[in-house]
């Protein structure tokens, strides 16, 4: 509803459809053999394809936003999501229109972040009662305070899914961890 009413022009299902010819187009296209192309060979399309998402612009929510671009992320139509928080800009027809914070789009980065490093499903995300992530606190934090029940965490034991959840403790240290805890147990 928001891109009819801001765009008309163009059309929120055709450009999904557009992503997915691109994304199908690409698998099938195999290797680059471009006469003196300075790139290693690769598929045409290897980095994937990016989506821009206006956030506050219209009715839809940080729950709405995180579930499209993670679904389409998952089939492999999005390589990932770019959030912009709603600017209004002089002489436009929304130029009247509320700014958006700047920490909405940073929340939202994060929290894909989470859906695509941590594992998290975006169902997990803790959300206000408007289906926005709070602004106060990141959200994996966020989502450690509500699940009280899943801390604290034995080190020494726990999978990697469930070291992910830890705040503080990326995809990196989580391997790094890992491989100590290999190591110490072939000192024997």
């Amino acid at each position: 509803k928001t891109l009819d009413s801001v765009a008309p022009e163009k059309n929120f299902e055709a450009g999904i459809a557009l992503l997915r010819r691109v994304r199908d187009a690409s698998r099938n296209a195999g290797p680059r053999r471009v006469q003196g192309d300075p790139r290693p060979p690769g598929t045409a399309a290897a980095a994937g394809s990016t989506a821009q998402f206006v956030v506050g612009i219209g009715q839809e929510t940080d729950r709405d936003f995180l579930a499209l671009s993670h679904k389409l992320w998952k089939e492999g139509t999005l390589h990932h999501p770019h959030f912009a928080a709603f600017r209004p800009i002089e002489d436009t027809p929304l130029e009247n229109a509320v700014e958006t914070p700047s920490l909405r789009e940073n929340r939202l980065y994060q929290a894909d972040y989470l859906l695509r490093q941590y594992r998290f499903a975006p169902e997990e995300l803790v959300v206000n009662e408007r289906g926005n992530l709070p602004l106060g606190k990141d959200p994996k934090l966020t989502w450690a305070l509500t699940h009280p029940d899943q801390f604290p965490v034995e080190i020494t034991t726990a999978d990697r899914d469930r070291l992910l959840r830890v705040p503080g403790l990326g995809p990196k240290s989580t391997t790094r961890l890992l491989a100590m805890r290999r190591d110490a147990a072939n000192v024997d």
